[in-house]
């Protein structure tokens, strides 16, 4: 098994939008890509074209991941898995060859990764604690229950 990560092209978007659709979180989109506006997605496409990769598994996109920096010294860690690809234990050793990666290309006023993950979500809380996160905070924000997981780095 050998991950790989590509820089997100609009194929790879509309797959993680409907991704993220099909899940129904209640932070998710509640419509399909194709059912959607451009008003929709445009600024999500542009807001994460520079910071997102898909993740692609032995040749098939499997999934997305991204670090986003932050004005507080951090830089947040987004990621899932495409349906077909879940319950296989994929995401701690994505994420975990991911940051590898990235870390070091991080701005070295970047001390910490963040994580936030649905109060319920209980497998990303578990994927997150496998990375060395620890928790920080519980917060609600537009309703929803959210735990926020934190990570130190020494980047240099």
């Amino acid at each position: 098994m050998n991950f790989s990560f590509k820089k997100i092209d609009m194929a790879g978007f509309i797959r993680i939008w409907n991704s993220d659709f099909k899940d129904a979180h209640p932070d998710s989109h509640n419509k399909s890509f194709e059912n959607s506006t451009k008003d929709e997605w445009k600024n999500l496409f542009e807001k994460y074209l520079l910071l997102m990769h898909e993740v692609i598994l032995d040749g098939s996109e499997c999934g997305y991941i991204f670090l986003s920096p932050k004005k507080d010294r951090s830089a947040h860690l987004g990621y899932g898995l495409y349906e077909e690809f879940r319950g296989k234990g994929l995401s701690v050793r994505m994420c975990s060859e991911f940051l590898d990666l990235k870390i070091p290309e991080l701005d070295k006023s970047i001390d910490h990764l963040c994580g936030t993950t649905l109060k319920y979500n209980l497998i990303s809380q578990k994927v997150l604690q496998k990375l060395h996160f620890y928790f920080e905070k519980e917060f609600v924000e537009d309703e929803i229950e959210y735990l926020r997981f934190r990570k130190n780095i020494l980047n240099t």
